[in-house]
């Protein structure tokens, strides 16, 4: 490079330097009057490291940084170091497992990704890897928890995993801790107080209910080889040798205890009785509330249900639970504070629904008839608009305590349906149905009230001084020499309609706080045998206290909602239809359509409800073939454009049709019978009718792939599933009744 080159050079870079200076400068006469933060060692120029001062800032800014990031990469190496050390110990233990029991590569990756800790628990004792005689609590439970619902498929699990769960024996002693005997269970209430502990310890108060129930057992005396089980006891620890003349128990009295700010219940106590007086309930009622209060815990409710015994019982505490000088509360024995009684919401409803069923009619307070005729009228039509209004909850007798029937009587969707059928189709048989309709939807509301979490205050309260008026002003005629029409209050028949005064009367006066969670619990009783012997209740009464993992049965009157899923995988063979020769008899068979559209379903009795419930079901069917249909022009014929799903007119036309020729067919119970109906409906459809819009579509197609006459099919096809699986459930359902 020449010098001339290089003088250039110093030149341009003394330009950029002069440049860089005034720049500088002008940025530090507009920022002179701004104070400059030291933070981070970015924030410091050369100027600053000319004083002392700012050298030393700089330092200390510079040493914090550096502890920083070298604790940051010290925590990290302990988590990298943490993790590698665990990922090494599950490797080692199934590394040993493929050792110990030839394991394949498949099977020990599935083993390496093993979540829970019960499983991880399980491995290790059958590996031997954990040994001693402590078991950890979570494998404790998932054994108890097993134990309790299947002895025989506990031994089973416990063969098939080389011993690895405890023996039978270890789990009666660990029973054998617990006493169980009628009266108090002094295990409950030390359980109580240490939930009362920790809730005080985070500035909290423990607020329960408290729940009574009677449930019968089998008379029966069994020897334990220390006392005889089966005898009366009211507390007596066992001792009923010590008395004469003792009968034998027919029923288990329980007293039980529902946090109403927490999620848990306990039974506190249960006693044996062959009848028990009202006196003798409240004095069992009154001790349970001395005895909580020593625990510090605060009881606003009494729930129970709406037997006669257990109304005079209310009485004998002090409540008052005639309607004219209602009182549902009483006062606590040792604070005087009000405990508010709430008569079992679900046991209302059933008896509600037993009074209207049995009477047939009920009358307003402006006499207005509620009837009913209109809910056996719109079980008989056939086809359901939306309900699940079925004979079962018709011909409920046999199952007068099953909550679900009684509240899917009154759900939301039979009045909107009955409404339906008097406004809409005008039907005779639901003419003058208004007071009906009314009555249903206050009984579904009143219940949702009373399970509800987030309806405001001002309009609930208002709803409730409503509905209380209501249900007051109900009138019967009852079976009675005499008698005439007059209040249901002061029938035989009052229970229900009382029972949900007193609940709503009880639930405006319970604190804002915690009466949304009163019913939370209660919805979930039964499920055990409905007719144990003593000794079977108090194993299970054992059994109920020492873990919490017991759930209700299905087959119980009331059921606790439950997010276990199960997995069902097919292994059968997919067979792969020939659906050739069915294409060639469906065109041998296509005819003229010869029905008219106003007495295609002459039939049935109320015509028009079934068009539109048919039309209904045509909407589904359309959405079930557009999950599978590949042709987009056809997809689009069967639908009416919109932003919801609207069937189109041929579409409805086909499944009325199907409809009628599955009323005609006789042999609905034989085999192969959705094709043989296929065949008879395509009897009456005149293909040239249907997807006239389709005629040049089908023009490039084979005779036997024609999309019309496959777009048929397929819609009779499923309209017929859909009606086939219905029809079978009546018949079972008439099958199971005789």
């Amino acid at each position: 490079m020449s010098n001339e080159q290089l003088s250039d050079i110093n030149d341009i870079c003394d330009n950029i330097l002069v440049e860089n200076t005034i720049i500088n400068a002008n940025k530090n006469e507009t920022h002179t009057n701004k104070r400059k933060y030291y933070h981070y060692i970015g924030d410091f120029t050369e100027e600053d490291l000319e004083t002392p001062r700012r050298r030393k800032l700089f330092w200390n800014t510079h040493t914090k940084m550096l502890d920083e990031k070298n604790q940051k990469i010290r925590f990290l190496e302990q988590k990298n170091r943490r993790f590698e050390s665990k990922i090494s110990s599950m490797n080692t233990l199934v590394d040993e497992l493929k050792k110990e029991c030839q394991l394949n590569a498949s099977y020990s990756h599935i083993l390496k990704n093993i979540g829970t800790e019960e499983e991880k628990q399980l491995l290790m004792r059958q590996l031997q890897i954990s040994t001693g005689k402590s078991i950890c609590p979570i494998l404790r439970k998932f054994a108890m928890t097993l134990h309790f619902y299947s002895p025989s498929a506990y031994g089973y699990v416990r063969t098939i995993f080389s011993n690895a769960l405890p023996d039978v024996s270890t789990i009666r002693k660990w029973y054998s801790k617990l006493d169980g005997l009628p009266g108090m269970t002094k295990e409950s209430f030390q359980a109580i107080s240490l939930k009362v502990k920790e809730m005080r310890n985070n500035g909290k108060q423990l607020y329960g209910c408290l729940v009574m129930d009677e449930m019968s057992i089998k008379q029966h005396v069994h020897w334990t080889g220390s006392r005889h089980q089966g005898y009366i006891d009211f507390g007596l620890g066992g001792k009923t040798e010590e008395m004469d003349n003792l009968t034998y128990a027919k029923d288990a009295f329980v007293i039980l205890v529902v946090g109403m700010n927490t999620s848990w219940k306990v039974p506190i106590s249960y006693y044996l009785i062959n009848g028990i007086s009202a006196e003798e309930k409240a004095n069992i009622i009154l001790n349970c509330l001395r005895e909580l209060d020593t625990t510090r815990t605060i009881i606003k409710t009494l729930t129970f249900d709406g037997a006669a015994n257990n109304l005079s019982m209310a009485s004998e505490l002090g409540a008052n639970l005639q309607y004219s000088e209602l009182k549902p509360y009483f006062l606590h024995p040792n604070t005087n504070d009000k405990i508010h009684i709430i008569l079992d919401p679900c046991h209302m409803v059933n008896l509600l629904r037993n009074c209207l069923g049995d009477w047939k009619i009920l009358y307003t307070v402006n006499g207005e008839t509620i009837k009913w005729s209109y809910f056996k009228n719109l079980n008989e039509s056939g086809l359901h608009a939306a309900t699940k209004l079925r004979n079962c909850h018709i011909h409920y007798f046999k199952e007068k305590m099953k909550v679900r029937l009684a509240l899917q009587t009154f759900s939301t969707s039979v009045p909107n349906a009955i409404s339906f059928c008097m406004n809409d189709l005008k039907l005779d048989n639901f003419q003058g149905a208004d007071a009906t309709i009314e009555f249903c939807l206050r009984i579904n509301n009143i219940f949702d009230i009373l399970n509800t979490r987030n309806l405001t205050k001002n309009e609930i309260f208002q709803y409730i001084d409503e509905s209380i008026n209501y249900l007051a002003g109900i009138q019967c005629n009852e079976k009675l020499p005499n008698c005439g029409q007059r209040s249901i209050l002061n029938s035989q028949r009052k229970t229900g309609f009382l029972g949900l005064i007193i609940c709503l009367t009880s639930l405006k006066h319970l604190p804002g706080s915690h009466r949304n969670a009163v019913f939370s619990a209660i919805q979930a009783k039964g499920g055990f045998n409905n007719n144990p012997t003593v000794s079977q209740f108090e194993a299970a009464y054992k059994s109920i206290i020492v873990h919490s993992e017991i759930k209700s049965l299905s087959s119980a009157n009331c059921m606790a909602l439950d997010d276990t899923t199960i997995l069902r995988v097919s292994s059968s063979n997919i067979k792969v239809k020939d659906t050739q020769s069915e294409l060639v008899d469906l065109l041998c068979v296509a005819g003229i359509d010869n029905l008219e559209n106003n007495n295609l379903l002459s039939v049935y009795q109320h015509s028009n409800f079934i068009n539109d419930v048919v039309a209904y079901i045509a909407g589904f069917v359309v959405r079930k073939i557009k999950k599978t249909i590949l042709c987009d022009i056809c997809a689009v014929e069967i639908e009416n454009n919109g932003g919801l799903i609207k069937t189109s007119h041929d579409v409805i036309q086909i499944c009325k049709i199907a409809e009628r020729t599955i009323k005609h067919f006789q042999a609905i119970d034989k085999s192969n019978v959705i094709n043989k109906i296929t065949l008879e409906a395509m009897k009456n459809i005149n293909m040239d009718k249907y997807f006239t819009n389709l005629s040049l579509h089908i023009l490039d197609q084979e005779p036997l792939n024609n999309h019309v006459l496959q777009l048929i099919k397929i819609i009779i096809n499923i309209y017929c599933k859909l009606r086939l699986h219905h029809i079978n459930s009546i018949l079972m359902t008439l099958i199971i009744k005789h």
